[in-house]
């Protein structure tokens, strides 16, 4: 027993902290917190009860005032119950106390309770009028499942309505009634601060429940990666506005509507909402910009390119010399499609409908593709089906064709040699620069070849044939990685189609389009948090200097291929190119991107990470007695229920990641380190523990940002053993270095810059 007497502003207790004492604040207040809710305890009120004993505290406890404790040891249960003993004189201050805080934390759980159902109301009216203003406006509406799919809120475990009507009727029980029962029957009031206990922490989880439904929905609504409920407002006002005529007064209140209701909203991360909407308001401006720009004579200025567009379809299939009976049966299912009024439509038709006119539109591609091999100058309507996936200018839009046929004439290759449009990367199979893609059952293609003529479907003679044949290799690429990888970094699957469309186009074409260069700003900018990210350890050997095998790692930064489509996904087809670690992976992003690169990149590199440890680990990637970053953070994921250093609410938070990654530990990674990327690497601090301990470990910052972060206690062991690690690397590299120069020869650059690598 002890005595604390504690400063405003003091915080007593935080989630890394064990929990071993019962504290009665005799005077003074403590305010009691999480991530989303935060209760204040007042005088006889016993800080811990709703914490275990043993394990790290689930929630941060601060003096709001100066403060008085008396504290009591606490190591099981029945700790709690010598304390109310102990403390007879008190015993109804300790129960009305108890009392009057679950009246306290039910009032904020009965807030948030009110707040997600109007938010799901809201919600639905606010989406509802969103398609009565496409409908007016004669725009198709888009659709946006997370509302759709937006239900009540329903909690796990319902709060029962009898407890706080129970607790209520108790505080309102005469005084000296009070003080008679709690004060002579300890077993009252042990009973009633026990369950007081039990009831706040189930409020605590049930709020946690309520702020994971708010931030789901929210995050779909507002989110950082674009493809958010904004968009729809800003694609809905970029087609209207084209009409001069029509008065978007209606679309701009249903907007101001939704952002004052958000602006309102507890849950909402109004530093994120801020930024969506400086985005749609932007937009505005982009498109106020435009239709002024239009008006002051944008086709003059354009001639050239409109003329130049006119009958591109026309164009493409000549050059390609599409036989009269596939061109007459794609030209119908062109036709057709062109005619829908829902491009997006899920249902049957429209699905085989699309279908058929992806099988005519690789096959043109494909044809297009070996003609202009042989072409010295590729027409530029060309190009634009080639990069962009336009065939079109009527389905395209023609505004949207021109702005596609100055960027075609503007096109400048990547200098730096990684990034690629599906046509220049297409060329490169074709010289033999790079070998094939794997398929999509890993094979590649020399072992896709192999297993074509054991299946019988090739002979011997055309196994060898096929082997040199390039234009085979590319026929491969295109049947393999192009059709997939098309697919994938469009982003919803079942309603894709390879035409560029008008319907697909949500933004200016000129705000989304990837280049070279804006590709390379993205990997730069998750190298100065990730430095290490896309190094490799490779063996060097130099007998010359006594050298005979030592690991240095060499970075190799990806290929990374624009899909010609208007997506909002990336992916990673494979983490190295052959067999040798030291190859560069092949990521796919879409040319134009719907959402933020320096969002999809960080996935990308996630998952990169993940496989090419696996890859280098083999068969023992998940076996913790090898460690390596997917053996420790399987580990971790497996078992986090049995683990005393995570808190209940870390746990909690782990359970949903779990259900949200469909169990899929991979995912649950790669949602940790887009947190690491995007908030850790910021010095905001979004993970647990474990998942921080096991990230800076295989993912460090770089020393800049070690620096930085030197004063934040959360990293002080981190970063003690990581000092301590790599100064051992740096004692062995220097070692290697003055051993090279005891032989009087020059030290080889690569030993060098091993070293330069360790000290980053």
């Amino acid at each position: 027993m002890s005595m604390k007497e504690l400063k405003k502003g003091t915080v007593i207790y935080t989630e890394n902290n064990q929990v071993n004492t019962l504290d009665i604040v005799l005077k003074g207040s403590i305010r009691v917190s999480n991530s989303y809710s935060s209760i204040t305890f007042g005088n006889g009120s016993i800080l811990g009860l709703i914490e275990s004993p043993g394990s790290e505290y689930s929630y941060r406890y601060e003096a709001l005032e100066d403060t008085n404790l008396y504290s009591y040891a606490y190591n099981s249960s029945k700790d709690i119950a010598k304390v109310i003993k102990s403390n007879p004189k008190i015993a109804n201050a300790l129960t009305a106390a108890a009392i009057k805080n679950v009246i306290l934390s039910w009032n904020v759980t009965s807030n948030f309770l009110s707040e997600a159902d109007s938010f799901c109301r809201f919600m639905k009216e606010n989406y509802k009028t969103y398609i009565e203003l496409c409908e007016r406006f004669g725009v198709p509406a888009q659709s946006f499942q997370a509302l759709e799919q937006l239900e009540p809120f329903q909690p796990e475990n319902a709060f029962p309505d009898w407890i706080p009507e129970y607790y209520m009727a108790m505080h309102k029980m005469p005084p000296e009634l009070k003080k008679g029962q709690f004060a002579q029957a300890g077993s009252i009031s042990y009973g009633t601060i026990s369950h007081s206990a039990e009831s706040i922490a189930k409020l605590f989880s049930l709020n946690n429940e309520i702020a994971d439904y708010m931030g789901d929905a929210l995050n779909a609504i507002i989110n950082e990666s674009g493809g958010n409920f904004f968009d729809l407002y800003s694609n809905l006002m970029f087609k209207a506005s084209k009409n001069p005529f029509n008065d978007t007064t209606p679309i701009e209140a249903a907007v101001s509507k939704l952002i004052i209701f958000l602006q309102n909203t507890y849950f909402t991360d109004q530093e994120v909402l801020t930024s969506r909407v400086e985005e749609y308001r932007q937009h505005l401006r982009d498109i106020n910009e435009m239709l002024l720009e239009d008006h002051e004579g944008v086709e003059a200025s354009h001639k050239d390119a409109y003329e130049n567009i006119t009958g591109s379809l026309k164009t493409i299939l000549d050059y390609a010399e599409y036989p009269e009976k596939e061109r007459e049966a794609f030209l119908e299912f062109f036709n057709s499609y062109k005619q829908l009024s829902d491009k997006n439509s899920t249902d049957d038709d429209a699905r085989k409908l699309r279908n058929k006119i992806s099988e005519h539109f690789y096959n043109i591609y494909e044809a297009a593709f070996m003609k202009s091999l042989s072409d010295p100058k590729t027409p530029i309507i060309l190009k634009m089906f080639f990069n962009f996936g336009y065939m079109d200018e009527e389905l395209a839009g023609l505004s949207n064709a021109a702005a596609l046929y100055k960027m075609t004439e503007n096109w400048k290759p990547d200098p730096k040699g990684c990034v690629f449009t599906m046509y220049e990367w297409l060329c490169r199979i074709h010289t033999g620069k790079d070998e094939p893609s794997k398929n999509e059952f890993d094979l590649e293609y020399p072992a896709y070849l192999r297993e074509q003529r054991v299946s019988g479907n090739i002979s011997t003679d055309e196994e060898k044939a096929f082997l040199n044949d390039y234009n085979h290799r590319v026929s491969f690429e295109i049947r393999n990685m192009f059709i997939t990888t098309n697919k994938m970094t469009f982003g919803r699957i079942s309603t894709f189609c390879p035409l560029l469309s008008e319907h697909n186009i949500l933004k200016p074409l000129e705000t989304i389009c990837q280049t070279p260069e804006t590709v390379h700003q993205a990997i730069d900018d998750l190298r100065t948090i990730d430095y290490s990210c896309f190094y490799r350890e490779t063996i060097f050997s130099d007998p010359s200097v006594g050298i005979n095998s030592e690991s240095v790692h060499k970075e190799v930064l990806p290929y990374v291929i624009l899909t010609p489509n208007v997506g909002t996904r990336g992916a990673l087809w494979q983490e190295i190119s052959s067999s040798r670690r030291d190859t560069a992976a092949r990521m796919m992003i879409s040319i134009f991107m719907m959402e933020d690169i320096s969002d999809i990149l960080p996935k990308l590199a996630g998952e990169f990470r993940w496989e090419l440890c696996k890859r280098i680990q083999g068969v023992h990637w998940n076996d913790i007695s090898d460690r390596s970053l997917t053996s420790e953070y399987c580990d971790y994921v497996q078992f986090y229920r049995k683990n005393h250093d995570l808190s209940t609410d870390a746990k909690e938070k782990m359970k949903v990641a779990l259900q949200k990654a469909k169990n899929n530990f991979r995912n649950v990674f790669i949602m940790d380190y887009v947190s690491w990327i995007k908030y850790e690497g910021q010095g905001s601090p979004r993970l647990n523990k474990i998942a921080r301990g096991i990230l800076f470990a295989y993912c460090p910052f770089p020393k800049e940002l070690r620096d930085k972060l030197a004063i934040n206690p959360l990293y002080t062991d981190l970063l003690e053993r990581y000092k301590v690690k790599q100064s051992q690397k740096v004692h062995m590299a220097d070692m290697i270095i003055q051993k090279v120069r005891n032989t009087g020869k020059p030290v080889p650059e690569t030993l060098e810059q091993e070293r330069a690598f360790l000290i980053m």
